[in-house]
C-alpha cells in the first residue's frame, strides 16, 4: 500500500539522487544498505589479500590453473549449501555461513603464517567460491523483504552500499598492509563479517517465504538449483548471461593481474595496487550507481541496463588490444580502466539488474535458484575459461590476444540478453493470466452406437444438445430419423429446424401438422411453416390461404397476407393487399404486429410508407416488429436509406435499443456515416450517441475503426470515450489485422492523462492530505463521510484509467493489458508490482510516460510534479477550482450536468459564500432538470439561512436599543 507518512529529509535527499524510497521503507532499506556495505568491504578485503598473494607465490599466467580448481570443487559446496537450504530458514543460513566464514579467515591468518606456497591457492579457491554464495544469499534475502516495484525502486541504493564497501575493502588492505601485514588483513575481514552476522540476526524480522524444505520435496531429481534451472528456459537465459559474463571477467582479471605483476616487486606494493584498485573502482561504481542505476531503471528499462556492461567491456578490450598493438609499451593505465569499468559495472548497474532478473522467479525457487547459478554456473565459467586460458599457461596464447576471446563471448551474450529481456516480460505476464485449454472429440456418425447417442439426444431437456443432435443427423443424410412430434417441442428453435429437416426430406405427409404452424407464437416458425407448407403440399393452397385472409387470428391473416401478395395472381394480390389495410389501421396492436411482419416479406420500396408508419407506433411491441420487418428487407438486398435515421432515434428506448441496433447492423457498412454524424452531433440525446459506438463497432471493420477514431477526437463526454474506446476494441478483436494509428492513439491518451491529473489536483485543492492513491486508484480513511463531490471526481478517475487500458489494448496483446490492469487495481501488493513490471517492459517511448504518468506507484507529491512537467497542472485554490467545476456544462452534456449540480451542493455545504452567485446564475439560466431542481433546492436553502440571520440581526438590535 502506498505511504501515507511525510517524507523525511533523507526521503528527499534520496529522491534529488534518483532513489524513490518511501517513509514506511527507510528502515529495511539502511539496514540492507549497511549489511552489503559490510558484505562486500569483507569481500574485497580478502580479494586484494587473494590476487596478492597468489601472484606473488605463482604468478599472473598460473590464475587458469586455480580457477579449473575453482570449478571442480563448486559442485560439492552447491551440494552441502543445498543439503542445508532444505533444512534451514534463509536468515539462518546466512547467518551461520558469516559467522562460519568469519573464523575460517581466522584459520586461514595463522595457515599464511607458516609461509607453505599451497596456502595462497587454497585461499583463493575458498574466498572465490564462499565469496560469490554470500553475496548471493545476501540478494535472495533482499528479495524477500521486497517486492518487484520495491526491488526496482531500491536495489540501487542497496547496491550502492555494497560499492562504499567495496571501498572500505579496498583501503581496509591497502593501509593494515602497509602497518602491519599483507595476512593481517584477513583478521579486520573477520571481524567485518561478523558484524555482518550479527546484523543478520537482530533484524531478520521480515516474513519467511516458503519454507525450503517445500522446495526439496517438488524436485523430482533432487538436485536443488540444478532441477530448477533445467526446467525453466527464464532461468537458463540467465544461466548463460552468467556463464558468459563470468568467462569474460576472468580474462579481463588474468589480463589485469598479469599487468600489476608486470609493474610491481614485492608482496606490499601488490597488495597495496589490489587494494587501491578495489578502492577507485568501488568509488566509481558509487558514483555511477547513485546517479544513473536507478534512472536507468526506471526510464530505459532492463534491456538497456543489461546491455551497458558487455558493451563498455567490448569497447574496453577493444582499446587495450589497440593499444598493446600500436600505442603504449606498458598496459598498466589501460588495464586500470578495462577493469575499472568491468568490475565497477559489474557490481553496480549490472548487479542490481541480474538480481531483478529474478523477481518472476517464484519465491520459493528463488534461493535455490540463484545459488546454483551465482555459485555452480559462475564456478563452471571459471572452469571453461580456465581450459580456454590454458593456452597463456602453456605459452600457446599471450594474454594481450586473449581479448579475442573476450570480443567473442561479448557477442554472444548480447544475443542472450535480447532473448531473456522478452522471456522477463513474458513471465510478468504469464503471472497475470488465468489459461485453459479446450478440446473437441471427433464424431464418427457411422457408428450404431454413436446414431444410438445422437437419438438420445434429442430427447434432452436442453435445446442446445437437441439442435447439436439434429444438426449432425441431417447433415450426414439421416434427416429422416428425426420425428415430426420435435414439431411439438417448446423451444421455437427446435420447432423451425424441424421444419427445415421435413422440407428437405420431402416429407409430405407431415403437411397437415405443418399447417397448424402457420399460427405458431414466434414469427420465425410461421414464415418456416408456411416455405414447408408450399414445398409439401401436392395440391395448389390458393384457396386455402384466400380462406384464411378473414380467419379472425391476425396472425393466420398475416401469413395469407404474405404468402398472397407475392404470387402472380391478381385477384389475390387485392385481396392480400385489402386485409394488409385493415390490420395497419386495426386498433388490436396484434393485428398491427402481424402487418409488420407480413411487410417484411416483402421488397422495398412496397409498402415502405405503411412500415414506417408502424415504426413510430405507440404500441412498442408493435414497433419491436416494425424493426424485425426492416431487418428482414435489408437483409434480402435493400439499401432504402430511409429507415436508418428513425432506427437511431430508437436506440434511446431501452426495450428497442437491442432490435434497432441488429437492424442497424444488417445494412453494414453503408450505414456508418450517418451513424458517425449522429454520434459527433452534441445537440442529440446523449443515450442515443452512447449506443452508437457499440453499433458501430458490430459491424466492424476497417471503416468502423476509423469512424470510432474520429469520433474520439471530438467526444468530451466521459462516459462516451468509454463507450467508443470500448468499441475499438471489439473492433480490434474482431480483425487484428486492422494496423492501429499509434499517433493518434497517443493524442487520446494524452487527452486521458490530462484529464486524470486535472482532477488530481483538483482533488489536492479541495481535500489535501485527506487521500492516497493505491496505483492510480484514490483511497479514503472513511469515504462515508466525504462529499459527493470529491468521490465523483474520484469515480471519474477510474473512468480515465479504463480509457487509458482500453487505448494501450488497441497497441499490445488486448488479454496481456486488460490481465495487468486487473492486477493493477487489485488488492493483493505483488500483483500491482508485477502488473507495474510487466507494463514498464512492454510499453515504450511516449505512451508509456502518458501511462506511467497515471498508473505510476510513486507518492502523490511526486504525481502532482509529474503533472506540473508534462501538463503544466497546478493545484489552486479551493475557490478557484469549484468556480471551474460549478461552471455551466455544455448543452446535452448530462456528465457535465452531474459534476456542475454536486460542485454547486459543494458551494453550499462547505460555506463558500464568495461563490453563492454562481447558484442564483445557474437557477436563472433556464438549464437542464438536474441542474434546475438542484438549484432550486440551494437556493431556497439560502434563503432560508438569510431569513434566518436577518431574524437575528433584528433581535439583537432590539436587545441592544432595550438596554
Amino acid at each position: 500500500m502506498p505511504d501515507s507518512r511525510p517524507p523525511t529529509s533523507l526521503n528527499r535527499l534520496l529522491r534529488r539522487l534518483g532513489v524513490d524510497v518511501r517513509p514506511s521503507e527507510v528502515a529495511v532499506c539502511c539496514l540492507l544498505f549497511a549489511m552489503h556495505f559490510l558484505l562486500l568491504a569483507f569481500q574485497y578485503t580478502s580479494k586484494a589479500v587473494r590476487q596478492a598473494s597468489f601472484i606473488d607465490t605463482f604468478g599472473s599466467e598460473q590464475l587458469p590453473f586455480v580457477y579449473l580448481g575453482i570449478a571442480v570443487i563448486s559442485y560439492p559446496v552447491l551440494l552441502a549449501y543445498g543439503w542445508c537450504a532444505d533444512r534451514f530458514q534463509l536468515n539462518r543460513l546466512l547467518a551461520g555461513l558469516a559467522f562460519g566464514v568469519s573464523l575460517s579467515l581466522v584459520l586461514f591468518w595463522w595457515l599464511f603464517g607458516l609461509e607453505a606456497t599451497w596456502v595462497s591457492a587454497a585461499f583463493y579457491v575458498w574466498v572465490s567460491i564462499i565469496g560469490i554464495l554470500l553475496v548471493s544469499q545476501f540478494w535472495s534475502y533482499s528479495s524477500q523483504r521486497l517486492d518487484a516495484r520495491q526491488a526496482k525502486r531500491l536495489f540501487g541504493f542497496i547496491g550502492a552500499g555494497g560499492l562504499l564497501g567495496s571501498i572500505a575493502g579496498g583501503q581496509i588492505t591497502s593501509w593494515v598492509g602497509s602497518l602491519v601485514s599483507t595476512r593481517a588483513a584477513l583478521i579486520a575481514a573477520a571481524f567485518v563479517l561478523a558484524v555482518f552476522a550479527i546484523l543478520v540476526v537482530l533484524k531478520a524480522d521480515c516474513p519467511q517465504a516458503p519454507t525450503l524444505r517445500r522446495t526439496s520435496e517438488r524436485l523430482t531429481n533432487a538436485r536443488a538449483g540444478f532441477g530448477i534451472v533445467r526446467r525453466s528456459k527464464y532461468l537458463k537465459l540467465i544461466a548463460g548471461i552468467m556463464l558468459l559474463a563470468s568467462m569474460v571477467a576472468q580474462v579481463i582479471d588474468i589480463q589485469f593481474s598479469w599487468a600489476v605483476e608486470q609493474s610491481t616487486d614485492s608482496l606490499a606494493e601488490r597488495t597495496a595496487a589490489f587494494g587501491n584498485l578495489f578502492s577507485i573502482m568501488g568509488f566509481a561504481a558509487f558514483i555511477f550507481q547513485m546517479l544513473f542505476t536507478a534512472r536507468i531503471h526506471r526510464r530505459l528499462g532492463i534491456g538497456f541496463a543489461l546491455r551497458v556492461l558487455p558493451v563498455t567491456n567490448g569497447l574496453g578490450t577493444f582499446l587495450f588490444l589497440l593499444a598493446a598493438v600500436t600505442v603504449s609499451p606498458t598496459l598498466l593505465p589501460f588495464a586500470w580502466m578495462l577493469k575499472i569499468g568491468e568490475n565497477g559495472l559489474r557490481y553496480s548497474l549490472d548487479q542490481a539488474t541480474r538480481e531483478l532478473l529474478f523477481q518472476p522467479v517464484p519465491a520459493e525457487d528463488r534461493p535455490l535458484a540463484k545459488a546454483f547459478i551465482d555459485v555452480f554456473v559462475q564456478r563452471l565459467a571459471k572452469g571453461l575459461a580456465a581450459v580456454a586460458l590454458l593456452t597463456i599457461s602453456f605459452g600457446w596464447l599471450s594474454v594481450i590476444h586473449a581479448s579475442w576471446l573476450s570480443l567473442g563471448w561479448i557477442v554472444l551474450w548480447l544475443f542472450l540478453i535480447s532473448a531473456t529481456q522478452s522471456r522477463y516480460v513474458r513471465s510478468f505476464r504469464d503471472a497475470l493470466l488465468n489459461r485453459g485449454l479446450q478440446a473437441e472429440a471427433a464424431i464418427d456418425i457411422r457408428d450404431v452406437e454413436t446414431l444410438e447417442v445422437l437419438m438420445e439426444g434429442l430427447s434432452s431437456s436442453d435445446s442446445r444438445e437437441v439442435l447439436h443432435s439434429m444438426e449432425l443427423l441431417a447433415a450426414h443424410g439421416r434427416g429422416r430419423l428425426i420425428t415430426p412430434m420435435m414439431l411439438h417441442h417448446p423451444d421455437p428453435a427446435v420447432r423451425a429446424r424441424t421444419l427445415l429437416i421435413l422440407k428437405e426430406a420431402d416429407r409430405r405427409d407431415t403437411a397437415p401438422m405443418v399447417e397448424k404452424l402457420l399460427v405458431d407464437p414466434d414469427p420465425t416458425v410461421r414464415a418456416t411453416a408456411s416455405l414447408a407448407l408450399v414445398a409439401l403440399t401436392p395440391r395448389d393452397i390458393r384457396d386455402t390461404m384466400m380462406e384464411h385472409l378473414r380467419d379472425p387470428d391476425p396472425r393466420v391473416r398475416g401469413v395469407s397476407v404474405s404468402y398472397l401478395a407475392r404470387q402472380d395472381d391478381a385477384e389475390a394480390t387485392a385481396r392480400a393487399e385489402e386485409a394488409l389495410q385493415e390490420m395497419l389501421s386495426a386498433n388490436d396492436p396484434i393485428a398491427r404486429q402481424e402487418a409488420a411482419r407480413a411487410l417484411g416479406t416483402f421488397e422495398d420500396p412496397v409498402h415502405f410508407a405503411g412500415l414506417v408508419k408502424l415504426l413510430y407506433d405507440k404500441d412498442p411491441n408493435v414497433v419491436r416488429r416494425a424493426i424485425e420487418a426492416v431487418m428482414r428487407r435489408v437483409q434480402s438486398g435493400s439499401t432504402n436509406p430511409i429507415y436508418a435515421p428513425i432506427l437511431i432515434s430508437l436506440l434511446h428506448s431501452r426495450r428497442l435499443k437491442h432490435d434497432a441496433r441488429n437492424a442497424l447492423v444488417a445494412y453494414g457498412t453503408v450505414v456508418i456515416p450517418q451513424m458517425q454524424h449522429f454520434l459527433n452531433e452534441v445537440q442529440e440525446e446523449p443515450w442515443v450517441r452512447r449506443a452508437l459506438p457499440k453499433t458501430i463497432a458490430q459491424i466492424g471493420g476497417k471503416k468502423a475503426y476509423e469512424a470510432l477514431i474520429e469520433s474520439l477526437e471530438v467526444a468530451k463526454d466521459p462516459f462516451l470515450r468509454g463507450k467508443i474506446v470500448e468499441a475499438l476494441g471489439r473492433v480490434r478483436a474482431a480483425d487484428p489485422r486492422l494496423a492501429p494509428d499509434r499517433a493518434a492513439i497517443e493524442d487520446q491518451l494524452a487527452y486521458e492523462s490530462h484529464a486524470f491529473l486535472r482532477i488530481l489536483t483538483d482533488l489536492w485543492s479541495l481535500v489535501p492530505n485527506r487521500f492516497r492513491l493505491v496505483g492510480p486508484h484514490v483511497v479514503w480513511p472513511e469515504p462515508h463521510k466525504e462529499h459527493l463531490l470529491v468521490r465523483l471526481l474520484a469515480d471519474r478517475m477510474d473512468d480515465h484509467v479504463q480509457n487509458i487500458f482500453g487505448l494501450v489494448a488497441l497497441l499490445h496483446t488486448p488479454r496481456d493489458i486488460r490481465a495487468a490492469h486487473r492486477g493493477l487495481i487489485s488488492d493483493s501488493a505483488p500483483q500491482r508490482a508485477n502488473a507495474l513490471e510487466f507494463l514498464e517492459n512492454t510499453l515504450s517511448g511516449e505512451v508509456r510516460r502518458l501511462v506511467f504518468a497515471v498508473i505510476d506507484d510513486s507518492q502523490l507529491a511526486e504525481r502532482l510534479r509529474e503533472a506540473k512537467r508534462i501538463f503544466e497542472l497546478t493545484p489552486a485554490s479551493p475557490v478557484e477550482t469549484l468556480r471551474r467545476l460549478a461552471a455551466p456544462p455544455p448543452t446535452g452534456d448530462d456528465d457535465g450536468a452531474w459534476l456542475t449540480a454536486t460542485a454547486l451542493h459543494y458551494i453550499c455545504d462547505d460555506g463558500y459564500s464568495e461563490l453563492y452567485p454562481m447558484i442564483y446564475k445557474a437557477a436563472d439560466r433556464d438549464p437542464g432538470q438536474l441542474i434546475r431542481e438542484t438549484t432550486q433546492l440551494l437556493t431556497a436553502h439560502l434563503d432560508e439561512a438569510e431569513t434566518l440571520e436577518l431574524r437575528r440581526s433584528k433581535i439583537a438590535s432590539l436587545r441592544v436599543s432595550q438596554n
